[in-house]
């Protein structure tokens, strides 16, 4: 997926939509929601299926310490109230009451 494909990948991928993903990128996906949801949850068998999508471990492993770095960096910047997006300031973002 390139360019315009990508517009509103975010929201369509958090609606659910998988079309258009190829069975590497769906099983990416699923891998992120489980680790995210469950992380006791991720078995032999979540990561075989991502073997079986033609991913190499370097690559279960270089995905799979992303999804926890963002869900790490999301949690602080959540719990301290960090609009990322804005001044940086704590207690501003969504979960500050600002």
């Amino acid at each position: 997926m390139l360019g315009a494909e990508r517009a509103g990948l975010g929201e369509r991928l958090a609606a659910g939509e998988r079309a258009g993903l190829s069975k590497r990128e769906r099983a990416l996906v699923e891998h992120a929601e489980a680790l995210t949801r469950d992380p006791a949850g991720v078995s032999r068998a979540s990561l075989d299926r991502l073997r079986s999508a033609r991913l190499g471990d370097i690559e279960i492993l270089d995905a799979t310490q992303v999804i926890g770095y963002m869900a790490y960096v999301n949690r602080i910047a959540q719990g301290l109230g960090v609009d990322l997006e804005g001044d940086g300031r704590l207690g501003r973002g969504p979960s500050g009451g600002d």
